[in-house]
């Protein structure tokens, strides 16, 4: 069970708070953690197509935000980031890589 939850913490698909959740789960159900994240849907989006439709959607609700990110108040990163969690439950670094991916 470890190994799989460090190949899903090291592919961006769970948290470490997630981790620790679904390896108590996993070893309390004596189940697999992958058969865990696929019976829970509320852990992660995983989709990355539908987040990049949130992430799009974020920056052009927040023209403000963005404007001033790329004029180099980068303290507004926060910012996109906690408006992309509030939309998905997706992991955090995968967020915050795919809008730094779209802002430069």
């Amino acid at each position: 069970y470890i190994a799989e939850i460090i190949d899903m913490i090291s592919l961006s698909k769970i948290s470490k708070s997630q981790a620790k959740a679904i390896l108590s789960e996993s070893i309390e159900k004596n189940i697999s953690p992958i058969e865990i994240i696929g019976s829970d849907n509320s852990l992660e989006n995983y989709d990355l197509s539908s987040l990049d439709a949130i992430i799009s959607d974020i920056l052009a609700s927040n023209k403000d935000a963005v404007s001033k990110y790329k004029n180099g108040k980068t303290n507004v990163f926060g910012f996109l980031v906690a408006q992309a969690m509030g939309k998905t439950k997706a992991n955090p670094k995968l967020i915050a890589d795919l809008l730094k991916s779209k802002l430069n």
